[in-house]
């Protein structure tokens, strides 16, 4: 199982999550393809990007389970103001995670070498 997980975390087999560690061997130097400055880089894109992807699945559990809570109310006020303020806590969410997106993945873009498009944060390559 453990196998499995480093497998996936390195190789990027999971298509949603993709791959944290960046392509390089971390045993050679950095002229004959080992880890520099950009693979650096290029792993806090990475990580940004997988707890953006973690983000939208918590939120998405989170409007779901709001929504059962409104639903199955019944009629109680307290059941309905809790499921109320769970999806408006998920959406509160959501919006600062887009924000922290748009500012991380523009300091990225004028800070750095990376190239892709701005406005795909999973197409940034350093």
């Amino acid at each position: 199982m453990l196998d499995f997980i480093k497998i996936a975390l390195a190789e990027g087999h999971n298509k949603f999550l993709g791959a944290i560690a960046p392509d390089c061997d971390p045993t050679a130097a950095t002229s004959s393809g080992g880890c520099g400055g950009s693979q650096l880089i290029q792993l806090g894109v990475n990580i940004v990007q997988f707890l953006i992807d973690i983000s939208i699945l918590i939120a998405v559990v989170l409007f779901l389970w709001g929504g059962f809570l409104f639903l199955t109310s019944g009629g109680s006020e307290k059941q309905i103001t809790s499921g109320r303020k769970t999806i408006t806590n998920a959406v509160i969410g959501i919006v600062i995670v887009l924000g922290s997106w748009i500012i991380i993945n523009t300091f990225l873009t004028l800070l750095t070498n990376c190239t892709g498009e701005w406005w795909k944060f999973k197409s940034l390559n350093c």
